[in-house]
């Protein structure tokens, strides 16, 4: 591992050792997932903090066939696919989340912003509003997130309540 990253002190755009490294990182987070789920997910998020959007997407695959249920881990893969740009694939694992944990806010909110990129704003605010239903923390970023849809639509008035909410 430092020597890949040596090399990359010297060559940064190195593909072949770039590559190498993520084998190596992923090599020892399969043995991690087995031995010491908390460890692996947090060694994940370390990878989503640092942009490797697909790499997390990867690693959350193995981690989810060792422990199908972690609803959380599929909203990751989502926010991951989203951030990549495949909405698609975002919405199916936000779905899923939402199919292990029904109530789950963030999973709604992320299911409309995921819309909302995609164009489908009607379903979108939809989503908003399942989410606005929980009346959970996340209700706040919900009404804003319905705001700017119901904007985009050209419903100015109904996006200034939601706003005026988000403030409340």
């Amino acid at each position: 591992k430092n020597i890949y990253k040596s090399i990359l002190m010297i060559y940064p755009k190195n593909k072949r050792v770039m590559h190498a490294l993520s084998v190596l990182k992923n090599i020892n987070l399969n043995n991690i997932i087995k031995n010491d789920p908390q460890e692996a997910f947090n060694k994940i998020m370390d990878l989503y903090q640092n942009g490797e959007y697909s790499n997390v997407i990867e690693q959350l695959k193995v981690f989810i066939s060792h422990y199908p249920k972690e609803f959380i881990a599929w909203n990751l893969i989502g926010l991951s696919a989203f951030q990549i740009g495949v909405f698609n694939d975002a919405i199916e694992a936000f779905s899923k989340a939402l199919l292990i944990k029904p109530d789950y806010p963030e999973a709604l909110n992320n299911i409309g912003n995921a819309l909302k990129e995609q164009g489908d704003l009607d379903k979108a605010i939809e989503a908003y509003r399942k989410c606005i239903r929980l009346q959970s923390n996340f209700t706040a970023d919900c009404y804003n997130n319905m705001g700017g849809a119901l904007k985009d639509q050209g419903k100015l008035e109904d996006a200034l309540e939601a706003f005026n909410k988000t403030i409340k």
